[in-house]
């Protein structure tokens, strides 16, 4: 967790006191005063029944603008007085002789000039009717019959949903009179179920209601687009964000939800508390307040990918919302608490990213009472009434005025779970000075290799069991790679007179050799083929199965060749250290070469997938061939130069080429999907989740282009080497529409890391660190130290580790965190599509 450090108090920050005008009655009691505030106005509430009047005060230079005198009778708390954009929004009860009915008044008021704009009556009393105004965002609309892409909504819009009524209403404040007339006009009225809560964005409405449902809505077409099923309770609050619906209800539980599949990616136990309202959504993180009987609030910070809890406050405070930016680029946490009996009150503000504290301020004890308290993304606003003179002021403090502390610690979100770390010492027999070193890791196995002796130190994974492979028959080792548990080997072999270059093969469950392949002094490319379900001919007849059926290689010479090499195990494995007369009664373990296929092509890359191998090279062209028949199957043709970079999955082929273009092609037709220009320069749409691939870049490579692809679900990853100065740009992709959606900007090479809710990270290596990124957001989630003095030599990472070789004194070590197994599974039959399309 984060380091212990002390709060700071708002009685050491710059601030100021804004008065209220001197008219302001100061015989009003407590309850009559509101406060609230937007990125652009401020309103003070006063005498919240009869002789009301509202004072409008524009940001940031708090000028008195307006003085509001609406005709209210009831105002009963802080919900009833809201501003959405440059919309006041004020709920008052209605009242009849035998006191208040079942109806409630809404009047809508526009600040840039004061006036009021419409007024509505409500069925709705013991259920507050909620308003939002969507959060603009890209979408696809058709014209002329193309997809073109546009921010919406173009206009101002307010979303009002009734609960009394069950009606979602939308309208449009046009201001095509100029600004000073504006004007709400009705655009529709759609039948609802018994929502309490909603959210917009775009055009897409969520609603929650009474039935225990959440419902997607589509504003411009007023379909009902899905309804989630799976809380067991009144649903009491819904967010979004452009990938995730969050949820949750009286049940106890908090749900996170794919915004566009419906699927319950998680359930969040919130200890069965009654909850409040949520405090928000940071670009990282879910946030759920609750009350505990007899305890106070508990605020959980959530990761939402992996659904994990990342930070756990205990207050006493009731009141949570987002407070100021401070000292980073996302909106703090802030709980307040201010009294109707005593003259005191308290602040509280955390630090999100890391679960601290920053801020901890008594209210009151200098003679001003705080009445109310509200905050906005620069300042925090307190109405105080002074004690010596019963004056009301603003007292103000501007977060802005602060740049970031030189001691600030590093951003570290500990949203990847419990994150423990260890050395693992070298073998004795490690030679300190040898410096060239090289560190790779599988789901299996870490291995380092000592170049100079061409010795390999293995550690079995998750234990770390060290074992040491001699590289026999080896004179020179150029590098070496794994594949599960095969090390393979790339070096010239002692018994070759010519010195031929050769590909070495080893076991590393027994350290055995299976066998060596020469290839000569040119270019090689291996690949190990995943298992894919294929058809085969049997008897006359198509027979499904798994296919390759024993480890496989799929090896692509410079001379034009296509050869595969299955391994057959036909001996009892019995580890490395094999006395001499219990190995002459071993069998040994071969390489099976397979039928060589003749290329048509200059090949230098290639890559492969069950009985399906692709290749690309000097030609500008990619093709696809089955491995068992020999046969070219397709020849894909588009890219203007040569091709260094391929990669398929179930679906589609990826290539890159020297011409700047990443091409996608229907793997089974061959048809180009898209061709992706420009790919540096064209980071501008929100990411979304589809099937994608990943593109790493092993070495400093031609600047701007992408080298050496690879797929994994669900993202499309490239990286690209700009100078040693500059370091590299990955970029994220959406292989389903052909959009560049995200760029992450750092220095030396990534790899894939931990898995995180069933997605991988970024572990990328700097001289005295490693960071973890969440590839979705671009942020860094944590910075793991190399340690002091800091000198990183190499790093690897898996799906559950990351391992890196650090300097240490005189000698090395192994530094290892282990991110710990991911198991988090997706409920994907808690959700029942309704007119999905």
């Amino acid at each position: 967790m984060s380091e212990t450090v002390t709060p700071l108090a708002l009685e050491d920050l710059p601030h100021f006191f804004v008065p209220l005008p001197p008219d302001t009655d100061a015989t009003r009691p407590w309850p009559e005063r509101r406060l609230a505030c937007s990125a652009n106005y401020v309103v003070v509430g006063h005498g919240l029944t009869t002789g009301c009047r509202i004072y409008v005060y524009s940001l940031p230079t708090f000028n008195l603008v307006h003085v509001l005198e609406p005709q209210l009778e009831e105002v009963p708390d802080e919900q009833s007085f809201q501003i959405h954009g440059e919309i006041l929004v004020v709920t008052s009860w209605k009242r009849d002789d035998d006191g208040p009915s079942d109806s409630c008044s809404m009047s809508f008021w526009d600040l840039s000039v004061g006036k009021l704009l419409n007024g509505v009556t409500l069925p709705d009393h013991f259920s507050h009717p909620t308003i939002s105004i969507p959060y603009r965002e890209l979408i696809e609309t058709e014209e002329n019959g193309n997809l073109v892409k546009e921010e919406w909504p173009k206009n101002e819009m307010l979303i009002l949903c009734s609960p009394g009524a069950e009606v979602l209403c939308v309208v449009a404040v046009h201001r095509s009179g100029g600004h000073d007339n504006p004007i709400m006009a009705p655009l529709m009225t759609l039948p609802i179920h018994a929502a309490v809560t909603h959210f917009s964005m775009g055009k897409t409405v969520i609603t929650g209601g009474a039935d225990a449902t959440v419902r997607v809505w589509d504003i411009t077409t007023g379909e009902c687009r899905l309804v989630l099923m799976g809380h067991r309770n009144d649903v009491t609050g819904v967010r979004m964000n452009a990938t995730r619906i969050y949820s949750w209800s009286a049940d106890g539980a908090a749900r996170i939800w794919d915004r566009h599949s419906g699927d319950c990616l998680h359930v969040l136990d919130l200890l069965n508390s009654a909850t409040g309202s949520i405090a928000g959504i940071a670009p990282s993180y879910f946030i759920t307040p609750m009350w505990i009987h007899g305890e106070g609030a508990r605020i959980l910070i959530w990761d939402p990918v992996s659904g994990q809890i990342a930070h756990r406050i205990d207050t006493t405070l009731s009141v949570h919302c987002h407070g100021p930016i401070f000292f980073a680029k996302e909106r703090t946490l802030m709980a307040w608490q201010v009294f109707s009996d005593i003259p005191f009150g308290q602040i509280d503000i955390w630090d999100v990213r890391s679960g601290k504290m920053l801020i901890e301020q008594s209210l009151g004890y200098d003679h001003n009472r705080p009445l109310a308290v509200c905050s906005q993304a620069r300042f925090l606003i307190v109405l105080v009434k002074k004690s010596e003179d019963d004056a009301y002021m603003l007292r103000v403090w501007d977060f802005s005025l602060y740049g970031s502390p030189t001691d600030e610690p590093e951003p570290r979100i500990d949203s990847l779970g419990d994150t423990t770390h260890f050395s693992v010492p070298l073998p004795t027999d490690y030679h300190p000075d040898d410096r060239d070193l090289s560190l790779e890791c599988s789901a299996t196995h870490v291995v380092l290799v000592q170049r100079a002796n061409h010795r390999v130190y293995v550690y079995s994974l998750p234990t770390f069991d060290v074992n040491v492979l001699e590289l026999a028959g080896v004179s020179h080792l150029d590098s070496i790679s794994i594949y599960g548990d095969i090390l393979v080997a790339r070096g010239t072999h002692v018994s070759q007179a010519e010195r031929q270059k050769c590909l070495h093969f080893y076991d590393l469950s027994t350290g055995q050799s299976f066998g060596v392949f020469p290839h000569g002094y040119r270019r090689v490319d291996i690949s190990f083929p995943g298992t894919e379900v294929i058809e085969i001919e049997e008897n006359g007849k198509l027979v499904r199965e798994e296919w390759p059926k024993k480890p496989t290689f799929v090896i692509c010479f410079a001379e034009r060749i296509l050869q595969t090499c299955t391994l057959h195990r036909s001996f009892k494995q019995s580890g490395y250290n094999i006395d001499a007369q219990a190995e002459d009664e071993q069998e040994s373990a071969t390489m099976v070469p397979g039928p060589a296929i003749a290329l048509s092509h200059n090949a230098r890359v290639h890559a492969s997938i069950g009985r399906t191998a692709v290749t690309a090279g000097s030609d500008a062209t990619v093709r696809v061939w089955d491995v068992i028949t020999g046969e070219c199957l397709q020849v894909l043709i588009g890219h203007l130069s040569a091709v260094f970079n391929v990669c398929l999955d179930s679906a589609r082929i990826y290539s890159s080429s020297k011409d700047n273009t990443v091409r996608i092609w229907d793997r089974h037709c061959g048809d180009c999907l898209h061709a992706i220009l420009d790919h540096i320069r064209r980071i501008t749409s929100p990411f979304t989740f589809v099937k994608c691939v990943i593109l790493l870049m092993q070495s400093p490579p031609q600047s701007n282009l992408i080298h050496r692809l690879r797929t994994t679900p669900p993202y499309l990853i490239g990286t690209t080497f700009e100078t040693p100065a500059q370091g590299c740009t990955t970029l994220v992709w959406d292989a389903g529409g052909g959009r560049l959606v995200q760029n992450i900007a750092h220095y030396g090479e990534g790899f894939l890391g931990p898995v995180r809710g069933g997605e991988h990270t970024l572990v990328t290596g700097e001289w005295d660190c490693l960071r973890v990124w969440d590839v979705n957001s671009g942020r860094v989630l944590i910075r793991l130290s190399a340690g002091t003095p800091p000198e990183l030599l190499e790093f690897c990472a898996q799906d559950r580790f990351v391992v890196a070789l650090v300097a240490q004194g005189q000698g090395y070590t192994l530094r290892v965190w282990d991110f710990g197994d991911d198991r988090l599974a997706s409920a994907k039959d808690d959700v029942l599509p309704v007119n999905s399309g």
